[in-house]
């Protein structure tokens, strides 16, 4: 009230009244009636007056000394009106002491908070496994496309050998000879070409699928989680309709940077490593010995990029929510936006969120390019390394110049499939970080779970409602009690009218009824 006082001064100001406490200093009130003026006039005249505005006030039980109240429940409907020819009603006053506020002590807010704090921490499997376990219907899928995988990994290293051949055949001398070898390697690599387009397809297809059903199947069961749980949960701060329904739409999908494809590059990456470095030391064990002195690195490198990113990920989840949360706020009230004339405002509050995501991503963007490109130098340190070894070993007549070649190939495709899995550390760690707060809703048992069958079957059922000793207080707002002793008994076909002050507990017996809330103490 004081804030709409201060908003009139020095200007007109037109008040549409639900509440006519809001209007008691207006200078002039217009009481309508079917469209028509019956009565203006500033309050004082139109009380004296006993006409159509005292009546209304009278009914609200309107009281000056309660101007300043302040409203405690933001949910609480104002008034509800009577009809007047009701000819059974109960009316229950806002004097009743069942209907007040009180200050509940601290050691009873540390009490009771107990039970309302929940815990975000997963516990339970690897998510990893959790989530491969939700793809299990597809397994067929998954085990042929990664059968595709470790067939298109061992295609490098084979396609290395044929080109350390077609290279060495540029040392023979006769024309006839080298056409007659470079177009059997050509074919060769015709073929290669031909198993590749087979097994990448299968690999991407069947990922595709098997992927695709489990963010549909996720999707489906995040929303039905989400329709299980109380009331009480959708209170929670971080739990609003924007942060909520910017989780729907991304952590489901997000999950397949741990599962489908990505397992099947890392599959084909594994395989294409391993084959490489077989068949290195058949030709060359000394030579192989070098090069592999130099992968640790490279995977120490990946794994640390997938460590440090997961962290990045999830502050980045969270500052996003908030961001989704101001987005729907301002479009589901861009009435209110409009009037007050914040559409800039609100867009700033919303860059200044993003901005903290902009900041997180430039250190991520230090610490994965540091990584990343530390992983590059190390192929080119060991390229150096194997040349220079590979050079003394041709001189002592050990090796040939094609088997340095060939080795050299091998490695080196299995080195950039290194590369290539650390690429995906940032899909991986923003999958996991999604992975753990879907799991952390579907273990979440919900207070009220409004799905359950299980519970007290009433018999013989008349319709008498009887509140004893009710007592409650919001799980958000511990510090104000809202009913105290509260005591009701309703019978059958009565029509039953609450009435009282804003804040009092009207709306909040009505969702105790609904069984929004359990009491906190009491019975129904």
């Amino acid at each position: 009230q004081e804030a709409l006082d201060r908003a009139s001064k020095g200007r007109t100001t037109i008040v549409i009244a639900h509440r006519l406490s809001t209007i008691v200093n207006a200078s002039k009130i217009i009481v309508l009636d079917k469209g028509s003026v019956i009565e203006e006039g500033n309050h004082k005249t139109l009380m004296n007056a006993r006409s159509v505005y005292y009546g209304l006030v009278e009914a609200q039980n309107l009281r000056m000394k309660n101007n300043d109240q302040k409203e405690l429940e933001n949910d609480e409907d104002d008034e509800i009106s009577i009809d007047n020819e009701l000819n059974r009603s109960v009316l229950i006053s806002d004097h009743n002491k069942s209907c007040h506020n009180k200050s509940i002590e601290e050691d009873q807010i540390n009490q009771k908070g107990d039970q309302i704090d929940e815990s975000q921490e997963y516990s339970g499997r690897s998510p990893f496994f959790a989530v491969l376990r939700m793809n299990s219907p597809e397994w067929f899928y998954i085990i042929l496309a990664c059968l595709a995988c470790i067939c298109n990994g061992g295609v490098q290293p084979i396609f290395g050998i044929i080109l350390s051949k077609v290279i060495a055949v540029f040392e023979e001398c006769d024309p006839h000879i080298q056409e007659k070898r470079i177009l059997i390697y050509v074919l060769f690599f015709i073929g290669i070409g031909l198993i590749t387009l087979f097994t990448m397809f299968l690999q991407s297809f069947l990922f595709a699928i098997s992927g695709e059903t489990l963010t549909q199947r996720l999707r489906a069961k995040i929303f039905q989680t989400l329709l299980r749980q109380e009331i009480t949960y959708f209170d929670r701060p971080e739990n609003n309709t924007g942060a909520l329904c910017t989780r729907l739409a991304t952590e489901a999908s997000d999950v397949q940077g741990a599962t489908g494809i990505r397992i099947g590059t890392m599959l084909q990456n594994i395989s294409n490593l391993g084959v490489g470095i077989i068949l290195a030391f058949i030709y060359g064990w000394s030579l192989t010995l070098i090069m592999l002195a130099f992968v640790p690195f490279m995977i120490i490198a990946g794994f640390l990029q997938m460590y440090l990113l997961t962290g990045f990920t999830t502050k980045d989840k969270k500052v996003l929510e908030n961001a989704g949360k101001i987005t729907v706020e301002s479009i589901s009230n861009i009435r209110t936006v409009a009037q007050l004339t914040k559409e800039k405002h609100f867009g700033d509050e919303y860059c200044k969120i993003l901005d903290v995501c902009f900041k997180n991503s430039i250190r991520r963007a230090h610490i994965f390019g540091l990584l990343f490109g530390f992983t590059d130098a190390i192929m080119f340190f060991a390229m150096a390394a194997l040349f220079s070894f590979g050079a003394w070993r041709v001189e002592q007549g050990a090796m040939t110049f094609e088997n340095v070649m060939l080795i050299l190939n091998c490695i080196l495709f299995g080195a950039m499939a290194v590369g290539q899995t650390s690429s995906m550390a940032p899909d991986y760690s923003k999958a996991i970080s999604s992975s753990k707060n879907i799991l952390i809703l579907f273990q979440r048992v919900p207070k009220i779970d409004n799905c359950s069958n299980t519970g007290k079957i009433l018999e013989n059922f008349d319709g008498e409602i009887d509140l004893k000793d009710l007592e409650f207080y919001y799980p958000n707002r511990r510090e104000v009690q809202v009913l105290k002793n509260f005591n009701l008994t309703i019978q059958p076909h009565k029509q039953i009218a609450l009435v009282g002050s804003s804040g009092c507990g009207k709306s909040t017996i009505i969702q105790l009824l609904e069984h929004f809330y359990d009491p906190t103490g009491g019975q129904i």
